[in-house]
């Protein structure tokens, strides 16, 4: 990265119009972010094959600006990652769809942020019905210093 070299060395956040169009390169500067991003892990399920009920999660940083959630979607099918990825201060839902037969379904967990450092990951569901801790278990989650929020 040429111009922008500047806005990745320093700990100030990135603006919109740090990042608007400048010289033709605006993509070229999202892919060396993007690149640059090196994430750690804040927090590892030391048994993502067991079911997972409601619980806290307490992260070992708060230095973060976005995370990363890795997780199975059901512990028999834990060959088969999903992620997704959140701000900072904000709640998330990992989900999956697919399809049984005919028949349409969706595991959904709502992630809730409670501090910079504390989860709380709600119950399994399976097409709405609770009860399902074998459901969207998470694996690992990363924290990412980004400078974009």
């Amino acid at each position: 990265m040429k111009v922008y070299s500047n806005l990745m060395n320093n700990n100030s956040k990135i603006n919109a119009s740090e990042i608007a169009y400048k010289d033709g390169n605006d993509i070229e500067l999202l892919i060396d972010i993007i690149k640059s991003l090196r994430g750690q892990i804040l927090w590892a399920n030391p048994n993502p094959l067991n079911d997972f009920p409601a619980q806290n999660i307490s992260l070992n940083s708060n230095d973060y600006d976005c995370y990363e959630v890795i997780y199975y979607g059901s512990k028999t099918g834990a060959n088969v990652f999903n992620t997704g990825k959140i701000p900072k201060g904000k709640n998330s839902f990992l989900q999956q769809c697919y399809q049984t037969g005919a028949t349409p379904m969706i595991r959904a967990r709502e992630i809730d942020y409670v501090s910079d450092t504390v989860f709380y990951v709600q119950q399994g569901l399976v097409n709405g019905s609770n009860n399902n801790d074998h459901v969207n278990i998470p694996v690992y989650i990363i924290g990412y210093k980004t400078g974009l929020f």
